[in-house]
């Protein structure tokens, strides 16, 4: 990394911390990251990968668990671009997914339980509401809850699936 002439920092660096661990590296433009930029934790085991644009968070950023798995990953998308974000438990299987735009989950947001079988579904608005149909499974796949809006009556569902009751808490 050099400077420029007016002090800032330019070209490619790399930081440690006093143990002489690799704690950072990746590019530096006008004295802002520019580019990918990897993060190390204490240990030096890669904390993150993220990607920035003149010193702003743009486009692909990955978080990983001390276990080296991926914990998280999602676009920063630029004004009203949809993209997406996922979390991950740390064996390694979808924890939660969603589509984000303006950084606020919107569409479809899914959980998932540690053994991978779904464990919610629900429509989200623009700005992030849930607005539309909602589910929830059991951990073997059958559906606990179900509501086709909020303005809908919830169904609830027994473990072998048949409706136990319903209930209706709008009216």
């Amino acid at each position: 990394t050099g400077m420029t002439s007016s002090g800032q920092f330019e070209g490619d660096f790399k930081a440690y911390n006093k143990s002489g661990i690799l704690t950072q590296e990746g590019t530096m433009s006008s004295d802002h990251y520019e580019g990918e930029i990897k993060k190390y934790n204490d240990q030096g085991n890669l904390f993150s990968i993220e990607n920035y644009k003149a010193g702003e968070p743009l486009g692909p950023q990955k978080y990983f668990h001390d276990n080296g798995q991926v914990a998280s990953e999602y676009v920063v998308g630029n004004k009203n671009e949809r993209t997406y974000l996922r979390y991950y438990h740390p064996n390694g299987k979808l924890s939660e997914e969603s589509e984000l735009m303006n950084m606020n989950r919107v569409g479809l947001h899914k959980t998932y339980y540690p053994n991978g079988a779904l464990e919610t579904s629900t429509e989200l608005d623009d700005e992030g509401n849930a607005n539309g149909e909602h589910t929830e499974y059991y951990r073997n796949g059958i559906k606990c809850t179900y509501s086709a809006s909020l303005n809908d009556p919830t169904y609830y569902y027994h473990h072998d699936g048949q409706i136990c009751y319903s209930e209706n808490k709008h009216k």
